[in-house]
């Protein structure tokens, strides 16, 4: 049975290539969903939002994909507070569009690094605006220092969720792309895992449709576990699919 999961796509202003605004996702990202036996379907920026209601249609499942981009390249006003939301404002609200749309069709979810931050929002949770990083001796933000295939923490999973039924590991290493964290869980979810000072690094749903958010890109790290995730996800999209 084919499988088809929408994956949203980032977006800059046109400071990458000069006067040449961009929306964009992450092959590795793309890459994986093929490998796991899915055919990717990418959603662009939209300004009218309700343009990603027709995707539901036809995709059985949607990522809310990761950055690539540093802050610096895709801000599009001062930041101040409020990072998630007003360091790209046009992105924010076509994430936040198609996560309430997946949520209305019940369409199984995954949000990958900024995408698990803004479900979270979106689900009634918050996400910090303070750098983690400062005096901290977990490196969140790994950039510059290692390349997206290395690790840079460790994370501890909850051996009652399902992340741990995905991956069958109790404390695997991860990569971190990330300043901001989530303060509070929303409601309906549990914490599925934490890295070693206690940051929540995954949550998923109670019950209900399948929802998960990963705090790390488990697409670019080369373990067999990761590719092990997306398999498990692919098949378990399949699942739901059926019994729908």
């Amino acid at each position: 049975m084919i499988v088809r999961i929408g994956v949203t796509s980032g977006w800059e202003p046109g400071t990458v290539v000069e006067g040449w605004p961009m929306v964009y996702v992450n092959k590795g990202l793309t890459d994986s969903l093929e490998e796991a036996g899915a055919i990717p379907i990418i959603i662009p920026i939209f300004d009218n939002t309700q343009h990603i209601t027709s995707y539901m249609d036809f995709i059985d499942a949607i990522i809310i994909a990761g950055e690539i981009l540093s802050v610096k390249r895709n801000v599009v006003k001062a930041i101040g507070t409020n990072v998630l939301e007003n360091s790209n404002p046009l992105r924010y609200k076509s994430e936040m569009a198609a996560i309430q749309a997946a949520i209305r069709h019940k369409k199984p979810l995954l949000g990958i690094c900024r995408g698990f931050q803004v479900l979270t929002v979106v689900e009634g949770g918050s996400v910090g605006d303070n750098d983690i990083n400062i005096g901290n001796h977990v490196l969140h933000q790994q950039g510059g220092v290692y390349p997206p295939d290395v690790g840079s923490h460790r994370i501890h999973i909850t051996p009652e969720s399902k992340l741990f039924d995905m991956l069958k590991v109790h404390s695997p290493v991860v990569n971190s792309f990330h300043r901001q964290a989530v303060d509070k869980m929303p409601d309906g979810y549990r914490v599925a895992a934490r890295s070693e000072d206690h940051h929540i690094e995954a949550i998923e749903s109670i019950s209900g449709p399948f929802r998960m958010g990963l705090q790390f890109h488990p697409e670019m790290l080369t373990e067999e576990i990761w590719k092990d995730f997306f398999v498990e996800f692919v098949n378990l999209v399949r699942t739901e699919k059926l019994n729908s």
